[in-house]
């Protein structure tokens, strides 16, 4: 290596070793910022969703359904607030409860591919199987060529009495 990049290479590295190292924020801190920004900005709708994944991620299903609402009833227009609340309730063991806000969120957004699997998930949960397939038919012609879903056979329940039989 020629002599006069040596210099800059290793005042390069210096200034890299002494640069600090940001730790991963944990959720309790970021619900502590989505609440400050939620007191500054209480029209946007997009924080309520953000702070209601994070409670809905570790479980807090009435908090984080209060703030899909209260991101619904700020913009009434988007499929988001009512495809995570039916997850939500999808997750804590409530599919019957899933079906009409992921019904709501596939009316606004019908190729909303996360909100149709997660009603064929609720169904397939209820015995509803012929309505689950058409569900996961759907989504699976929907996604983008080249690509494909991945399975979730866990939510499957019984075959259809009309399936093929696995070999």
């Amino acid at each position: 290596m020629p002599a006069r990049l040596l210099g800059p290479l290793v005042l390069l590295g210096l200034g890299l070793a002494a640069a600090p190292t940001f730790a991963h924020v944990g959720p309790n801190e970021q619900l502590r910022d989505l609440d400050a920004r939620i007191a500054t900005e209480p029209m946007n709708a997009g924080l309520y969703l953000h702070r209601g994944e994070l409670l809905r991620a570790r479980g807090d299903l009435l908090p984080a359904l209060r703030d899909f609402e209260g991101a619904r009833t700020l913009d009434p227009t988007s499929a988001e607030p009512d495809f995570h609340a039916g997850r939500a309730m999808l997750e804590a063991g409530l599919p019957a409860e899933a079906i009409r806000p992921l019904d709501r969120a596939l009316a606004m957004r019908p190729g909303h591919l996360d909100a149709r699997t997660s009603r064929g998930r609720a169904r397939a949960r209820l015995g509803r199987h012929a309505e689950a397939a058409a569900d996961f038919t759907i989504a699976i012609r929907s996604y983008p060529p080249g690509t494909s879903p991945q399975p979730d056979l866990s939510s499957a329940g019984a075959p259809h009495p009309n399936a093929a039989p696995c070999s």
